[in-house]
């Protein structure tokens, strides 16, 4: 019951962790391709 009740208080937290974590994957992803073009 205290778990669901602090989702409902809280309902950005999970967004914002899978918003920072898409923009961690796209960073990193960027940064490989980037490495990638600078060796050849």
């Amino acid at each position: 019951m205290n778990k669901t009740e602090q989702a409902h208080q809280n309902p950005r937290d999970g967004l914002f962790f899978f918003y920072y974590f898409f923009l961690l994957l796209i960073f990193g992803l960027v940064s490989v391709v980037n490495g990638n073009n600078a060796r050849k």
